[in-house]
């Protein structure tokens, strides 16, 4: 095995207060675990080869950006989980790579119909007494 690439990505949008705790475990899992999860299992084999590991990140791992605090979050923690793992490697030769690719939603195919039917999901699903703090 020569590489390994790694661009989980599921990207919800919302403002802090709008997106349940639910929906960040699963960005969570989605777009931080599983990049972990499949570098443990396979980095036997990529020392053995001196192969590397590509990881997909986006510039919103750097960048803050308002109603995507659970995207930036997760894509932040890939940032460092790659540096890490890159200075790990280094002694054994494998090397680690970050892609970061520019706006997401304008390459993705991801529509305003999709984006606001997330918002309508998140507002639908908040308690009452907070959407009458926002409204």
């Amino acid at each position: 095995l020569w590489g390994v690439i790694n661009n989980a990505s599921w990207a919800p949008f919302g403002e802090v207060e709008w997106v349940p705790f639910k929906v960040y475990k699963q960005a969570t899992d989605v777009n931080l675990l599983s990049v972990i999860r499949i570098t443990q299992i396979f980095l036997p084999l990529l020392r053995k080869t001196k192969g590397r590991f590509i990881n997909v990140v986006s510039i919103q791992g750097r960048v803050a950006s308002p109603f995507k605090s659970p995207y930036c979050i997760v894509k932040a923690g890939v940032e460092a989980f790659s540096e890490c793992l890159s200075l790990e490697m280094r002694k054994w030769g494998v090397d680690v790579v970050l892609v970061e690719p520019g706006n997401y939603t304008s390459w993705s195919g991801c529509t305003d119909e999709e984006l606001y039917g997330q918002a309508r999901q998140m507002w639908n699903e908040m308690s009452e007494e907070a959407k009458a703090r926002l409204w």
